[in-house]
C-alpha cells in the first residue's frame, strides 16, 4: 500500500507463498490468548500441547496483516485494473530463491513451492519484508556460563513461570529472561502491552529470591 501510494506509476510485484495477503485474527475471543492470565495455562501444558497452540494461533501476531488495510488495498488495485492498468501484481503460491545485480538493477528468481519450476522477473528494488529471528539471549554468556545453564528438549534456558533460569546451585545469582520466550510462556512473551506485567513478576521474583537468601545467610 505504501509503494502504490507514494508512486502512481509504481509496478509492485508481490511474491507469496500463500494465495493471497493473510488477515490478522484480532476476534475478541482469540485475542484472549494475550492476556496475562493465559501465561499460567500455557506453562502448564506439554510441549506438544504448547506447539499446537503456537502454530494455530500464529496468525494473530506473525505473517498477517490487519483487515482493513487488505480491504483498501483490494479497492485501490480494483479501481486500477477498472480504469484499464494493473499496479499490483500477486506472485502467488512463489517463492523468491535468488537476487543478483543485473547492471539495470535486479534480476530475480522465482520458483514455484516446489521449487520444481523457475522464471525470471526484473525488478528495480527488492523489498524483503521476511520479519527476523530474534537473538538467542544466551549467545551472550560466556561458554563456562552457559554450563550453569539447565536447558529445555530444544535446547533453549529452561525458564520458570517467574521468566528466571533455572541454574546449577553452583550459580546463586537470578538470571530473567523475557521475549525470547514463546515456547514456555505463550505468544504474550514478546508483546509490549504486557512489558509492565511481566516486568512486576520478575520484580516479585527477585524481592522473593533476595529475602531467601538473606534469611539463609542470617540463619548460617
Amino acid at each position: 500500500m505504501h509503494l502504490l501510494t507514494r508512486d502512481p506509476q509504481a509496478q509492485v510485484h508481490a511474491v507469496m507463498t500463500p494465495f493471497g495477503f493473510l488477515p490478522a485474527d484480532d476476534s475478541a475471543f482469540v485475542n484472549e490468548i494475550f492476556d496475562a492470565e493465559s501465561v499460567d495455562a500455557f506453562f502448564a501444558m506439554s510441549q506438544d500441547l504448547r506447539a499446537q497452540l503456537l502454530d494455530r494461533h500464529a496468525n494473530t501476531n506473525y505473517g498477517v496483516a490487519d483487515p482493513e488495510i487488505i480491504a483498501a488495498l483490494y479497492r485501490a488495485t480494483y479501481k486500477d485494473r477498472v480504469s484499464g492498468r494493473q499496479r499490483l501484481h500477486l506472485e502467488r503460491l512463489t517463492r523468491l530463491v535468488h537476487a543478483a545485480h543485473d547492471g539495470a538493477g535486479l534480476a530475480l528468481t522465482l520458483s514455484d513451492p516446489t521449487g520444481a519450476q523457475h522464471r525470471s522477473l526484473g525488478v528495480d528494488y527488492l523489498v524483503c519484508a521476511t520479519g527476523y529471528s530474534p537473538v538467542a539471549p544466551e549467545s551472550l554468556f560466556s561458554d563456562a556460563l552457559r554450563e550453569l545453564l539447565r536447558t529445555n528438549a530444544q535446547g533453549k534456558p529452561q525458564l520458570g513461570r517467574d521468566y528466571r533460569v533455572a541454574t546449577d546451585p553452583r550459580l546463586s545469582a537470578g538470571i530473567y529472561i523475557q521475549g525470547d520466550c514463546e515456547n514456555s510462556h505463550g505468544l504474550t512473551a514478546t508483546l509490549l502491552s504486557n512489558l509492565a506485567i511481566r516486568a512486576g513478576e520478575i520484580s516479585e521474583s527477585l524481592t522473593r529470591h533476595a529475602g531467601a537468601r538473606h534469611f539463609a545467610d542470617v540463619g548460617t
